[in-house]
């Protein structure tokens, strides 16, 4: 029964993580969104996926982050902090439980937002496990090409993507094969296999599964603006591998026309070259590389900055969590 309260005080704590987190992105995205983009492509992929993982990374960490100072309790009794307080609020405390199984109100909330999330994370891998199955069924004829080191399936429709979590393949139609020169057929491919590097599948499905808790407006936003990055860090690596981004360029206008004269959009789990955003992609290929916004030392010491403060602040964030909390509940 002890246990129960704690569980109902550790989920209303993450749920409020969350929320507080999602408006938190709301509202500083649109004033930081112009200055991410004008950064390298591949890094604002990452500064883009770290703000879609926020809300669910802030009811796991901070959540956890609250439940220290009993942690430390149970191992250097002189620390006790609980009875300075007393009865006074909610204890979020591994040591001293509730003596209740928590309020009929607190858990028809902590319920109820719970299972509007997880409603909404069930409906994504549902639609993800059926555009895989799509696919699947698809890859079943398609035949691998060595020399462009590409599978080749047979189609009417221009198709150029790469599918796969892990072991990743890249997928060209052969409708495609016979419908561009052979030079922005190799930009096709060099493109596909970047995403491919990069890991660009697991990228957006893991920032649609734990962005499932931000307000659908910055969501679209968020998840909109990292199909664009992705897309531009594969095109700009794939300039850089044939050595001509005009190239790429050119290949991306090409497909778009065919794309159009077939009328031809797909939903598959995965991610295609003529996928979204044709003007803002052909606009940074023809325009000087993007210089990036940190350096890979900045952003370690940042990360290392961040995690020292929350490990500091881990006492007052637990004591301010148990204070509103216990408002929520009278």
């Amino acid at each position: 029964m002890k246990a129960a309260g704690l569980i109902q005080l550790g989920v209303l704590a993450a749920l409020l993580f969350s929320m507080v987190a999602a408006i938190g992105v709301a509202w500083v995205y649109p004033h930081l969104r112009r200055r991410l983009g004008r950064s390298a492509p591949a890094e604002r992929a990452w500064w883009v996926f770290a703000l879609c993982a926020l809300p669910a990374a802030s009811a796991v960490g901070l959540t956890a982050l609250c439940f220290l100072p009993s942690v430390l309790d149970s191992l250097w009794p002189g620390f006790d902090h609980c009875p300075q307080h007393g009865g006074r609020h909610p204890h979020l405390c591994l040591v001293h439980l509730p003596l209740a199984p928590g309020s009929v109100a607190g858990w028809i909330v902590a319920t109820t937002l719970a299972a509007v999330l997880a409603l909404r994370l069930l409906h994504r891998m549902v639609r993800t496990a059926r555009s895989r199955g799509a696919l699947r069924q698809l890859a079943r004829s398609a035949l691998f090409d060595r020399e462009r080191g590409a599978w080749i399936v047979e189609s009417e429709v221009p198709l150029a993507m790469t599918s796969g979590l892990f072991r990743c393949r890249t997928f060209v139609s052969s409708a495609l094969l016979a419908s561009l020169p052979p030079a922005l057929v190799d930009a096709v491919i060099a493109h596909e296999k970047a995403h491919a590097r990069r890991r660009d599948v697991l990228l957006k499905l893991l920032a649609s599964l734990l962005s499932v808790a931000h307000l659908p407006r910055a969501r679209r936003a968020l998840l909109a603006d990292l199909d664009l990055a992705v897309e531009q860090a594969s095109d700009e690596a794939a300039g850089a591998s044939l050595g001509d981004r005009l190239r790429v360029a050119r290949a991306l206008v090409a497909l778009e026309r065919l794309l159009q004269s077939t009328q031809a959009r797909y939903g598959f789990a995965g991610v295609s070259f003529g996928g979204s955003s044709l003007v803002p992609r052909v606009e940074a290929l023809l325009a000087d590389p993007a210089a990036p916004l940190a350096t890979g030392a900045t952003r370690r010491w940042l990360i290392g900055a961040t995690a020292g403060a929350l490990l500091l602040l881990a006492d007052p964030l637990h004591h301010l969590t148990e204070t509103i909390l216990g408002l929520l509940a009278r």
